[in-house]
């Protein structure tokens, strides 16, 4: 499948990407830090996690027309993704790899 974006995507060097998601696993650690205070999402349901996923995609498009906060609220988007993971793989007793 042709990304759109990059019409030779093996040509791309690796790294880059590794690069990129480098640096956005620091900027979701920054946020999981700045929240430590909050409760801990292993009380959160799955589906309460996933309606925080739809409130921050509304929050997403907000900042791109408004041309701010978009990497935050990628940022929401991303750890709410994760937290569901987290519990998902918590619930079956496992680290299981992609």
């Amino acid at each position: 499948m042709k990304n759109e974006y990059d019409p030779q995507p093996k040509n791309r060097p690796f790294i880059l990407d590794a690069v990129a998601c480098i640096w956005f696993c620091t900027q979701m650690i920054r946020k999981l830090y700045r929240n430590r205070s909050k409760p801990h999402w292993k009380h959160m349901s799955n589906l309460y996690l996933l309606r925080r996923i739809d409130d921050e995609y509304v929050e997403l498009a907000q900042a791109m027309t408004a041309k701010d906060g978009e990497i935050f609220e990628c940022c929401d988007i991303a750890l709410f993704a994760m937290m569901i993971a987290d519990n998902v793989n918590r619930k079956r007793g496992s680290r299981e790899a992609i």
